[in-house]
């Protein structure tokens, strides 16, 4: 299966405690059922007296922990410019998956990606589940196109968001890189606001009115350091 997981963290309020990121993980192989290579991108902003120690705790859970990154956006360029896979998950350091919503395999996933044409494909965190008219991260879904799919259902939206996604790595750096408006280490722009005003299209997981995928228990978030769980 030609995919890489790829996490992205920085060192919040809670650094250097790595249950954000060990939940996250855990929950993706309890979902997935699959060991790929991983790698962490650490921002060591905006708690840089802990940052370090934070570093250093990954890095005894992880095998690759990068902290030269400046921000989600940066990490990300250098996520998709160093890799060789055809593609990448795209897994934020504070999320769970609903593993009994997320009937097909992830190499369903990726064959249907790969049938289907897909670029940019999310998994859902809307509380009134798959709905043309629920909020996303950013702004609206819109122009809701549903789909059969050939491996799993799916629609097609014009907002494209950060939420647990998946990428076709080639596309990505054909078709939206440019729309990103990135120029690099020290300068933090946006990935879901420039694509979703661009004409990428995004797909999210799932047939209309399928309930949320994904869960986010908020890294921000001191107080739900430990109780904040799908695992618990």
């Amino acid at each position: 299966m030609d995919i890489e997981l790829h996490i992205f963290t920085n060192s919040t309020i809670n650094a250097p405690d790595t249950w954000h990121i060990e939940t996250t993980y855990k929950s993706f192989k309890n979902t997935f059922k699959v060991d790929l290579p991983v790698t962490v991108w650490c921002d060591k902003n905006p708690n840089q007296e802990k940052a370090f120690e934070y570093i250093d705790a990954l890095r005894k859970i992880f095998p690759i922990v990068n902290h030269e990154v400046g921000g989600l956006s940066h990490g990300y360029h250098m996520a998709v410019r160093g890799s060789t896979k055809e593609f990448l998950f795209m897994l934020e350091h504070d999320w769970e998956f609903y593993a009994d919503r997320i009937p097909h395999t992830l190499e369903q996933i990726v064959d249907g990606m790969r049938k289907d044409n897909i670029l940019h494909m999310r998994f859902n965190r809307k509380v009134h589940g798959n709905q043309p008219d629920a909020h996303a991260s950013f702004g609206q879904d819109m122009d809701w196109v549903d789909y059969e799919g050939s491996v799993f259902p799916y629609s097609m939206v014009n907002a494209v968001s950060n939420n647990p996604h998946i990428i076709n790595r080639q596309r990505w750096l054909d078709e939206a890189e440019k729309h990103t408006h990135y120029v690099g280490l020290g300068r933090e722009y946006g990935l879901e606001e420039y694509l979703t005003s661009s004409p990428i299209r995004g797909a999210i997981y799932g047939p209309r009115g399928h309930p949320p995928t994904i869960f986010h228990t908020d890294g921000k978030n001191p107080e739900h350091l430990r109780n904040s769980s799908l695992l618990n």
